[in-house]
C-alpha cells in the first residue's frame, strides 16, 4: 500500500458518492489511516478506496479475529456430545453460524438499496454497499471451508468414509453448481451480489480444494492432482494474493497513462504486461513480506503431537 498509495498516484480517492479517481493517499491522512487498518470499507466515504481488493483482506481479517470465539462455541457444543460422533458434528456448529449471519447481512443489504435500486449496479458510497462488503454480508463464504476442515479432521480420526470414486463425484457436482449458476446469472435470473450465486460458487470452489487436500486411499494420485500440487501453480498460489492486491491498480495506472492498447491483440498484449509486471511485484511482496511473516508464525507454532484417533474418541 506503501508503494501504490504514497510513491505511485494509483490507489482510488473517492470524489463523490459514485465518483472515484486515481491518486495518491497522502494527500488525505485520514483515509490514508483507514486503509492502513484495513477500517476504509465501514463508512461509504471509504468505501473502495485504496488498493479496492483490499477490503477483501477487511472481511477476513474480521473472520480470523472472530475465529477463537467460533472455536470456543464448537468446543462447548463438543462437550454437550455424548458420542466421538456427535463430537465431530458439533464442530459444523461455527459454519452453521457464519451461514445464518451471512444471509442476514445479505437480506439487511438488500433492505437498504435506495427505491431507485441504483446501487445495485456498482459500488456506490452508500450503506447497502458498506454492508455488503462487510464479514456480516461475506460470513457465509467461510462455512464450506470450515465445514471441510471438520471432514479432514473426521477422516484423520477414522470417524468419516468417502464414497467410492467420490473425486470424480466431487469434480461433477462443482461444475454442475458453477455452470447452473453462471447460466442463471447470464440470463438475468440472479446477480452476483446474491446468495444465490455466492454460495453455490463458494460450494464448487470448496468441492474442488476437497480433491486437493481430502487424502484418497482408494484410488490412485490423479493426474488432476498432479497438476493442481506441481511446483510451478503452488509457487503462484503462494503468491496469488500479492498478485490479486497488485494487478489491480496496476491495471489502473497503465490505463491512466495511455498506456494500454486497444482491441483484441490490445487485449493479449495488456494481459502480459500486466502479467510480468504484477508477477515480478508479487514475487518480491512474497519473498520479502509474506514468507518473513510466515517464518515468524512457524516458528511460535509447536511441534504438532503424533496424531491418533484416541483423543478425540477419549
Amino acid at each position: 500500500m506503501v508503494a501504490v498509495g504514497v510513491l505511485l498516484p494509483a490507489t482510488l480517492v473517492r470524489q463523490s458518492r459514485n465518483q472515484l479517481v486515481l491518486g495518491r493517499l497522502v494527500e488525505d491522512p485520514g483515509l490514508a489511516l483507514r486503509n492502513a487498518t484495513l477500517t476504509q470499507g465501514y463508512s461509504p466515504s471509504g468505501l473502495l478506496t485504496g488498493i479496492a481488493p483490499a477490503w477483501s483482506l477487511a472481511v477476513e481479517v474480521v473472520f480470523y479475529l472472530t475465529l477463537p470465539l467460533l472455536g470456543l462455541l464448537a468446543l462447548v457444543a463438543a462437550r454437550l456430545a455424548a458420542t466421538p460422533t456427535r463430537r465431530l458434528l458439533a464442530g459444523l456448529a461455527p459454519a452453521g453460524l457464519l451461514l445464518v449471519v451471512g444471509l442476514s447481512g445479505r437480506a439487511m443489504a438488500r433492505f437498504l438499496i435506495p427505491a431507485d435500486g441504483g446501487t445495485a449496479l456498482g459500488w456506490d458510497g452508500d450503506w447497502h454497499w458498506v454492508i455488503m462488503s462487510s464479514f456480516w454480508a461475506n460470513a457465509d463464504l467461510f462455512s464450506f471451508g470450515m465445514a471441510l476442515a471438520v471432514v479432514y479432521v473426521g477422516l484423520q480420526h477414522e470417524l468419516v468414509r468417502l464414497p467410492g470414486r467420490w473425486p470424480l463425484l466431487a469434480v461433477a457436482a462443482a461444475a454442475a453448481a458453477a455452470v447452473s449458476t453462471l447460466l442463471a446469472v447470464d440470463r438475468g435470473l440472479i446477480d452476483k451480489t446474491m446468495a444465490a450465486y455466492q454460495l453455490p460458487m463458494s460450494l464448487a470452489c470448496t468441492l474442488l480444494l476437497a480433491v486437493v487436500v481430502l487424502p484418497d486411499q482408494a484410488t490412485p494420485r490423479s493426474r488432476l492432482l498432479e497438476v493442481l500440487t506441481s511446483r510451478p501453480l503452488v509457487a503462484v498460489g503462494l503468491a496469488s494474493y500479492s498478485l490479486f492486491l497488485w494487478h489491480e491498480p496496476l491495471q489502473r495506472l497503465l490505463h491512466e497513462r495511455g498506456l494500454t492498447l486497444d482491441g483484441t491483440g490490445g487485449f493479449v498484449v495488456n494481459l502480459a504486461v500486466l502479467g510480468v509486471l504484477s508477477g515480478l511485484l508479487s514475487a518480491l511482496t512474497y519473498r520479502y513480506v509474506e514468507r518473513p511473516a510466515l517464518r515468524r508464525k512457524t516458528r511460535r507454532q509447536p511441534q504438532p503431537a503424533h496424531q491418533t484417533s484416541q483423543p478425540l474418541a477419549s
